[in-house]
């Protein structure tokens, strides 16, 4: 499940919630929402989390793949952030998964 495993990316990171929220300047209680299911992952929040910490957004958010990236990044985060467009983060997470379903 999805919550569980944004638990066990703080647990690998060594963050708490308050911690996490800190570092990526959102609001603790966005996170704890996140965390308890009251409030989906957004494409977003998950790129920002591979940004920060090279936790893979479509682990986190599927359940597919590796958490921890392994290989170089294929997109600038910042470019999606400074469109702040979550289409356009959405788009990026479905290339992802694309491409995982033709290896």
């Amino acid at each position: 499940m999805i919550n569980t495993r944004l638990a066990l990316a703080l647990k690998t990171i060594g963050l708490k919630q308050t911690n996490l929220a800190d570092k990526l300047l959102i609001s603790v209680h966005d996170i704890r929402n996140m965390a308890s299911r009251k409030k989906k992952i957004t494409p977003k929040f998950a790129l920002l989390l591979e940004d920060k910490f090279n936790i893979n957004p479509v682990w986190l958010i599927f359940g597919r793949g590796e958490m921890i990236e392994k290989t170089e990044k294929t997109i600038k985060v910042s470019s999606i952030f400074n469109q702040n467009n979550s289409r356009v983060c959405m788009l990026e997470l479905e290339k992802r998964i694309t491409a995982l379903e033709n290896k």
